[in-house]
């Protein structure tokens, strides 16, 4: 129970059908720094980035003094850190660049969702997808056709009034390649459960980002364990981005680009969309146009 309220406290989740409320009221109705217009209930700014919050710490929302150099409720520095691995200055708990753990709850996030017991039971639907894969490197459907090819080869004399089935005569056995056939019919129905394997996992793994948060914070520290957690259940080899519930838009660098990432969201994986041409795509119903811009944040739906 102990682990359970740790792994709570970290995140502070919401029950999914709440409407997201923000620990902060909103101080601005636009970006002072670039006088972009802000969201309701946003902590930075969509276009620029910057922090919309002054004199709340980039981590928890406490008040600090303009000199504190430690925040006095989290302990962290109260307006942001810079990644000692890319120079990056972030006001989150993982650089939004290089996904390096920054703040003093990054890493036990991060831990607390990996021994979770909803990532334990998606590791062990990995494990028993693999298992199904058979090792040997050789196609089961390629060793039918081998088989095929075999049995309609050199085995049949030139049809002929007298023979017209072809026989030769001999009394070939063909107990290996049968068994071989089966073999294969076998391993064919195996990968075809593994395949529904994958299926059932992408789901649940869709499921277990089905989460509201108290705080925009809590969202992008979970949603950012969750990216870096995924690489060891093998369901996504390219990420497309973090498609946010707030809007239907889908971030390239995930919920830190997002101003309102509490009311939830999931990775975008790019197997997972229909692609319709070279700028635009459907995706959850919904069709995504994608940009030329070189600065582009994300992708628009219709």
């Amino acid at each position: 129970m102990a682990a359970n309220q740790s792994f709570n406290e970290l995140f502070r989740f919401k029950a999914a059908q709440q409407e997201q409320v923000g620990t902060h009221d909103q101080p601005v109705s636009q970006c002072p720094s670039c006088s972009t217009p802000v969201k309701p209930g946003a902590d930075i700014c969509e276009s620029c980035g910057q922090w919309l919050l002054e004199g709340k710490c980039n981590f928890c929302y406490a008040d600090f003094k303009r000199d504190q150099k430690f925040c006095s409720a989290c302990g962290n520095p109260p307006a942001g850190i810079t990644c000692k691995n890319c120079g990056t200055l972030s006001h989150f708990d993982f650089c939004p660049k290089c996904n390096t753990a920054l703040s003093k709850k990054a890493a036990p996030a991060l831990k607390a969702l990996l021994d979770s017991p909803e990532i334990q039971l998606l590791k062990e639907l990995r494990r028993a997808a693999d298992a199904r894969r058979p090792a040997d490197k050789a196609s089961p459907a390629n060793q039918l056709q081998q088989l095929n090819a075999y049995l309609n080869s050199s085995q049949k004399s030139p049809k002929s009034p007298l023979n017209p089935f072809g026989f030769t005569g001999d009394n070939k056995d063909f107990s290996e390649e049968l068994e071989n056939s089966r073999q294969s019919m076998i391993q064919i129905g195996e990968e075809n459960r593994a395949k529904e394997d994958d299926a059932e996992l992408k789901i649940k793994i869709k499921e277990l980002q089905e989460k509201a948060f108290s705080d925009n914070q809590s969202a992008r520290l979970y949603y950012t364990s969750i990216k870096l957690m995924l690489p060891e259940l093998k369901s996504c080899s390219v990420f497309l981005g973090w498609k946010c519930n707030y809007a239907n838009f889908i971030h390239y660098l995930g919920p830190s680009d997002c101003a309102c990432p509490g009311m939830g969201g999931h990775w975008v994986c790019k197997d997972d969309v229909q692609q319709i041409n070279g700028s635009s795509f459907v995706y959850d119903g919904l069709t995504y146009y994608e940009t030329n811009e070189t600065d582009s944040k994300g992708i628009h739906h219709d």
